[in-house]
């Protein structure tokens, strides 16, 4: 039964993106792509413009160099903002991905927005709840090292400086979590915004033994949503046995580097499978939207 429980809620969760029907954004001046770490052998790029692109990327300095080119500016601007996307488990599907980025760039791509690019990075799970933290974590480890480059690279080549933010969602934090793993003194590894939504890690994560402790020098200012009601945190925090980040809120923290948000009142999220499980909020309100969206005015 909390196996069901479990899997109904992370579906409910996952499929709230279907309440975001705002057209996707399409302009010559933004783009949006993703980076998909699969195991092939080849790479296969297909940079679009206007479209949401999908790179099969394997850990090679050619197409480390061809990626982080692609995300420098066609003009330049005062400075260049990139965000990068941790998606939930099974977020990897293409009409997921699709569907959070038709909701997030129409106010994140735009001068008011000020975020220039858009960089999802894809991860692939199965059915199996543990399996997958346990997998979410490998990835962590073995493409964070590729990231780090990516994101020096553009600093280095860059005419402009560079700001790196970060949106993580659900166990997209687990991800994180393996590369900040292998990574903690990573210099490449600096943030100015880091918006945690529905995070399923540890309410303990920040304490100076975890992994997530070597975020607090490197970040600029970090955001925890936080909702109560969240039911597949709370299924999260039987199968764990401790209680989950984004629904108990941080154990200890400190107050000037984190702010900790709680929406679990809030009353716009659209859409029934968002209200149910009450995880999907962050694209499925636009209340919750617009508090993300102030964290990148320039």
């Amino acid at each position: 039964m909390l196996r069901l429980l479990f899997l109904c809620s992370l579906i409910f969760g996952c499929a709230s993106f279907l309440t975001a029907q705002v057209p996707f954004l399409e302009t010559k001046n933004h783009r949006a792509q993703s980076l998909f770490f699969g195991t092939t052998d080849t790479a296969d790029f297909r940079f679009k413009s206007k479209k949401i692109t999908r790179i099969s990327l394997p850990p090679h300095p050619n197409n480390i160099s061809l990626v982080s080119e692609h995300l420098l500016p066609s003009a330049p601007d005062d400075t260049l903002d990139i965000l990068l996307y941790l998606h939930c488990m099974w977020g990897g599907q293409q009409f997921y991905h699709r569907q959070v980025l038709r909701s997030l760039a129409p106010d994140l791509l735009t001068p008011a927005g000020s975020i220039d690019r858009i960089l999802p990075l894809i991860w692939h799970s199965g059915m199996s709840y543990k399996r997958n933290l346990k997998k979410a974590r490998k990835i962590g480890h073995k493409t964070g090292d590729l990231l780090g480059e990516i994101m020096r690279q553009v600093r280095q080549k860059s005419p402009q400086p560079v700001r790196f933010h970060l949106l993580c969602h659900s166990m997209g934090h687990q991800v994180l979590r393996g590369i900040l793993a292998e990574n903690a003194d990573n210099p490449a590894f600096t943030f100015s915004q880091i918006i945690f939504a529905a995070a399923d890690v540890d309410y303990d994560i920040f304490a100076d033994e975890e992994d997530f402790a070597a975020l607090l020098p490197r970040a600029e200012r970090i955001t925890v949503f936080v909702n109560q009601n969240d039911k597949a945190l709370k299924a999260s925090f039987k199968k764990n046995g401790v209680p989950r980040l984004g629904r108990s809120g941080l154990k200890d923290a400190p107050a000037d580097k984190i702010r900790v948000i709680d929406v679990t009142e809030i009353d716009d999220i659209k859409g029934l499978a968002a209200k149910v499980s009450g995880h999907g909020y962050f694209i499925a309100s636009d209340t919750v939207k617009r508090m993300i969206f102030s964290r990148f005015v320039r």
